[in-house]
């Protein structure tokens, strides 16, 4: 690093390329860590003797650490973690309960909006209707009960967020259907007659008198681990990033459908055939996306997501698990919009940027594009050989406008960014 005083050091980030750095970074994040919570756990025991301490409302992105759970463990009366998922992962829970050494966990923030009915914008974790986010509540608070070691939720407020946006976000700001009741303190009577079924009977579920309610939708239902297998053949020839396929394997394209809909109310129409293929320098991707609002983005940066676009989770490691991106993973996202003229892409929560070939063309109906790339080998760390395996999956983002609507996903769900333990498998062949 190149810094002539401490404040230049603000704005960069380090280095870290190689294992030993890496290793470095990891026992000096230990040290902090342990520091922090040793100083603030001895100022609020010696001053408030009487309160328990519960944590920081981490985040899953940042919870999924086995070395910050554990020295969590040694100062915390109480874990908490804002959760927001569709389907309950019971098994990331108790993971997470084993590494702070069992130590009881509150789920201190979630919620579901209905767009349609409410007036009020979606984009957190949409529902179809009030009756819908009675159900997800049900299933969220009895699995959580029914675990046993759950001892809080916090549903994220009482009263919906003004139209005009929440105080702190001054005027256009957050204003989403978080309440159990509109601004006009009038309830949102579908939703609260389910959650009612939940709160009378939870204590049944706690004892295990009777089995914790489940939705029976898609969306609620966990992904299963390394289910789907793609196998990525030799390209037959150079390849052009042009949307040709010229070149290209003659395998058949795997299918992302609609009913891989893992955020959103629906997928609105959208789908994509996908297929990867590779050679000594690079690994290609081409996807052709049927849309009927396509290439909706004008995000750059780690807000592509957020419109129309592919994101691809790749890691060379297949066994690493307990962090949240390990230093061979990459989170790939490649934008279907076109910002000054420009495909854009972005490799999140990584220093630098490496240079990839991306293009996407639209299609002549006006219903979908067609987005291809090439990922040079070089920056994914990893140069494979026949009979390889990587981690490997895809999810595609739709937008009609504003904001991500929904979102596919070949195996995993809405959680991949954060945990890899549901990314599918990718196999390199002749």
């Amino acid at each position: 690093m190149q810094a002539r005083t401490f404040d230049e050091l603000n704005d960069q980030g380090l280095a870290v390329s190689t294992p030993q750095a890496n290793a470095d970074m990891t026992d000096y994040t230990g040290l902090f860590l342990d520091t922090y919570f040793n100083v603030v756990t001895s100022a609020v025991r010696k001053n408030d003797p009487n309160h328990m301490i519960i944590g920081n409302r981490l985040q899953r992105g940042t919870i999924n650490s086995e070395q910050l759970c554990r020295i969590m463990g040694k100062y915390l009366d109480i874990v908490s973690y804002n959760y927001y998922t569709n389907a309950f992962d019971t098994d990331f829970l108790k993971k997470i309960y084993q590494w702070t050494g069992d130590k009881p966990i509150i789920l201190s923030e979630f919620y579901w909006d209905s767009p349609s009915d409410s007036g009020l914008p979606g984009g957190v974790k949409d529902s179809g209707s009030q009756k819908e986010r009675g159900l997800a509540y049900r299933n969220y608070v009895e699995q959580a009960a029914a675990l046993g070691f759950i001892v809080g939720v916090e549903w994220y407020t009482l009263v919906d967020e003004p139209i005009t946006g929440f105080w702190y976000g001054k005027y256009g700001g957050e204003n989403g259907n978080t309440g159990l009741l509109g601004v006009t303190d009038r309830p949102w009577k579908p939703m609260i007659e389910e959650m009612v079924k939940t709160n009378y009977e939870i204590y049944k579920v706690l004892s295990g008198k009777r089995p914790p309610f489940v939705y029976n939708d898609p969306r609620f239902q966990m992904a299963k681990a390394g289910k789907n297998v793609l196998h990525i053949s030799r390209a037959t020839g150079p390849i052009a990033i042009d949307g040709s396929k010229a070149n290209w394997p003659g395998v058949p394209s795997e299918i992302l459908s609609g009913k891989r809909l893992v955020e959103g109310v629906n997928a609105g129409g959208t789908e994509a055939a996908f297929k990867l293929c590779w050679d000594d320098k690079n690994l290609y991707f081409i996807a052709n996306v049927t849309d009927p609002t396509p290439m909706q983005n004008q995000k750059i940066g780690n807000s592509i997501w957020s419109g129309d676009a592919i994101e691809l989770f790749i890691g060379k490691d297949l066994t690493s698990s307990g962090n949240l991106q390990p230093l061979t993973d990459h989170h790939i996202l490649i934008s279907a919009g076109l910002v000054d003229g420009k495909t854009h892409w972005y490799f999140d929560r990584e220093n630098t940027q490496p240079e990839i070939q991306a293009t996407v063309i639209p299609n002549v109906d006006g219903k979908g594009y067609t987005l291809e790339a090439a990922i040079p080998f070089s920056a994914l760390g990893f140069t494979p050989k026949e009979g390889d395996s990587i981690k490997f999956d895809l999810a595609l983002d739709n937008s009609e406008g504003i904001g991500r609507t929904a979102q596919l996903a070949w195996n995993g769900n809405e959680q991949n960014s954060a945990e890899r333990s549901f990314w599918g498998t990718a196999v390199f062949g002749p």
